[in-house]
């Protein structure tokens, strides 16, 4: 099997180097629609349809394989010829259908077969194997470079690449009993919503049923859409962002969507992949929302939902925050527990490094940003453990100092750029961002609300590291505690510092409180009421163990 892909592939690739040269000066539009690789491809489709309406299953695997090479050769790098939308669909149509459940009853066989018929039944293929190849058909499809003409424009391809990839695990996942029940409520006249959410229940349920190589291929199927779509936008680089409102809404569908798939996913291999796909479907479809003539455009066409679904990748991904994860005894694949927890962070931050305009909001419902959401789930591991001797709490719900101090680590990667030195000529390299225009971009998209939580936590869990670094019962304890209390203090001065900097950046002074502007509001919050606030344990009690942590944290 794998020689007949192998030889496809060979084949169409030379087919498709000899045509490049002769079409060199022909028009795009006639490059794509009759180039010698289309029409060659569209005479191995033709040629599939008694392989492919075989009873037995090998025949189909033979000819999906042969079909495989030809779109992996098609591939081709950003110089491959490629193929029209109109071939794409072509193949799509079959291709999903042998996606989907297929019945294998003998019954339907004709009786008058033969004993030796039978005997090659018993090692046929199976029914999941064409299942399979059929879907790595699909990936390969979806990924293939410049499958549009120039006149199409980047937002057909986009709808067909992001539809196809969707519908492809949709059938995968289905079992013959789910496509029976679509049919049934074909004709249905209920609420459309309510349908929709049974039919993705129903697919995330075959979904968690699959072994976990079927699963990865399910999730390689998504992250073929998304190289194609990332293919689409840098295309046309020197174009404008904006996309129709059906692109919008079915980049969103596909988003969500993809996030649903994460729902319970427990082998860490599969999870990596994940974690890497949600980090991707932001740094390539997430520009697109913020680009701001891509807003405009969507407002002005009353699309629905156009801000960008970070909730649903964050429903996705909090569960597993923080990594609770050993690495069995003489683990092949070499996966860590700080391997996971990088690339869950990966997905908290990355927007926080996107080269966006920085007159652009994340969302236009602040709180539902993932630099809100973050910061949120951030602080909830670092308030310390209140934990009631007569309640009954999982070991997982323990927050132990460590995960605090990973906590805290966490979000001065969220909130927080580097500091380059080498860019601070002349000044204190403690205290010089490498981009100030972006930080207050990322306090930009930060509520008042939040940060007066983050206030609180970081006084509660600052009291608490510094009391305990004392009264700790053995030397671990009291390192560990100590460590997390300088963290509390580095984090509070480089705070400070920069909402002061946002200040005297607008002409005002720290004195100069104005809750109408934002950054006064976060200082004011963040400082002057903490400030206010531990000023009265000090004219109380400067000698007990609380006032020296409100002194410490003051200074």
């Amino acid at each position: 099997l794998n020689r007949i892909q192998n030889d496809a592939k060979q084949y169409f690739s030379n087919s498709s180097s000899s045509s490049m040269a002769s079409e060199k000066h022909a028009s795009s539009e006639e490059s794509a629609e009759k180039s010698v690789s289309s029409a060659q491809l569209a005479l191995l489709i033709s040629k599939m349809g008694e392989p492919l309406s075989s009873k037995f299953n090998t025949p189909k695997v033979r000819a999906l394989k042969c079909l495989l090479g030809a779109t992996e050769a098609l591939q081709g790098g950003d110089q491959g010829e490629g193929i029209s939308l109109n071939m794409v669909e072509l193949m799509a149509r079959f291709l999903i259908e042998h996606c989907g459940p297929i019945s294998s009853d003998f019954s339907v066989y004709p009786s008058s077969e033969n004993e030796s018929t039978y005997n090659n039944l018993l090692e046929d293929a199976t029914v999941e194997n064409v299942r399979d190849v059929a879907l790595e058909c699909i990936c390969s499809l979806i990924q293939i470079h410049h499958m549009y003409v120039e006149s199409t424009g980047k937002d057909e391809s986009i709808q067909i690449r992001a539809s196809l990839a969707m519908e492809a695990v949709r059938k995968r996942c289905a079992s013959i009993e789910d496509e029976e029940d679509d049919d049934m409520v074909n004709g249905f006249s209920g609420d459309e919503n309510t349908l929709s959410h049974e039919k993705e229940t129903r697919v995330l349920s075959g979904l968690s049923l699959l072994p976990r190589a079927k699963r990865s291929l399910c999730f390689r199927a998504l992250e073929s859409s998304l190289r194609g779509i990332s293919a689409d936008l840098n295309f046309h680089v020197n174009q404008e962002l904006s996309l129709d409102s059906k692109s919008v809404n079915l980049l969103i569908n596909f988003t969500n969507f993809t996030s649903s798939c994460l729902h319970g996913e427990s082998d860490p291999r599969c999870l990596i992949q994940m974690l890497k796909l949600l980090k991707q479907i932001q740094l390539v479809i997430l520009p697109c929302f913020l680009s701001s003539s891509a807003l405009h455009s969507n407002k002005s066409n009353d699309s629905t939902g156009t801000d960008f679904p970070f909730l649903a990748i964050f429903d996705a991904v909090a569960p597993y925050y923080p990594i609770k994860f050993t690495p069995p005894p003489s683990d092949p694949w070499g996966i860590t527990r700080e391997a996971l927890h990088d690339e869950l962070l990966e997905v908290l931050i990355c927007c926080t490094h996107l080269d966006v305009e920085t007159s652009t909001s994340l969302a236009a419902d602040i709180d539902g940003n993932m630099v809100v959401l973050a910061t949120r789930l951030f602080i909830e591991r670092l308030s310390p453990p209140s934990i009631h001797p007569f309640d009954d709490h999982d070991d997982d719900e323990i927050t132990t100092v460590q995960d605090r101090i990973d906590a805290l680590e966490d979000l001065t990667r969220l909130l927080l750029l580097p500091l380059d030195s080498s860019s601070c000529l002349g000044q204190n390299a403690e205290f010089c961002p490498s981009n100030q225009k972006k930080q207050s971009w990322i306090f930009s998209n930060l509520s008042y609300e939040v940060v007066k939580e983050m206030s609180n936590a970081i006084v509660r869990c600052h009291e608490d590291a510094s009391t305990s670094a004392v009264s700790a019962s053995n030397s671990e304890d009291q390192m560990e505690n100590k460590k997390l209390a300088n963290l509390c203090r580095n984090f509070i001065t480089r705070i400070s510092y920069e909402f002061e900097f946002q200040l005297q950046s607008e002409g005002l002074s720290s004195s100069q409180i104005d809750n109408g502007n934002r950054n006064a509001s976060f200082w004011d919050c963040f400082v002057s009421q903490q400030v206010r606030d531990l000023s009265g344990i000090l004219s109380s009690s400067p000698q007990s163990v609380k006032g020296r942590v409100a002194i410490a944290y003051i200074a």
